[in-house]
């Protein structure tokens, strides 16, 4: 099995996955529709994608991997911070966050994520008109 974990920010998303042997090299991204669709695009290999719960902002990762035809499970970052005492990882930086996400994942039975259809619309709507909105205030 292949877990991948993102660490979520405003701006970018930090992501690592891990086998159950190794962890891959972490890649930063941009937090966009379109740069997380082709990321995901290019790594179907993933089995099970990881998403710590960040207020609303990781909504917008579980949905487009959850789009693509992804299994997600979006966490309570107290259980991921609890997990991490216990492997004992306590230093805090997105590559290590990302790390433990996928590990996380890897290792526990996570609730799948699901998107109800009037959730979906919604996310759909909000995910279109921030991406022009973003791209209209670039000019």
């Amino acid at each position: 099995m292949l877990s991948m974990g993102i660490d979520v920010s405003k701006k970018d998303l930090v992501i690592k996955s891990y086998d159950g042997n190794n962890f891959s090299k972490e890649v930063k991204i941009n937090n966009n529709n379109k740069t997380l669709r082709r990321y995901l695009k290019n790594n179907q290999n993933v089995d099970k994608i990881t998403v710590e719960s960040t207020g609303t902002y990781h909504l917008k990762a579980a949905y487009i991997a959850k789009e693509c035809g992804f299994k997600v499970s979006v966490v309570d970052p107290y259980k991921v911070k609890q997990y991490a005492k216990y492997t004992a990882n306590r230093a805090k930086t997105d590559k290590i966050d990302a790390a433990i996400i996928a590990k996380y994942g890897y290792e526990t039975e996570t609730k799948e994520y699901e998107i109800s259809n009037k959730e979906r619309t919604k996310l759909k709507t909000l995910l279109v008109a921030s991406e022009g909105y973003k791209s209209k205030n670039r000019n």
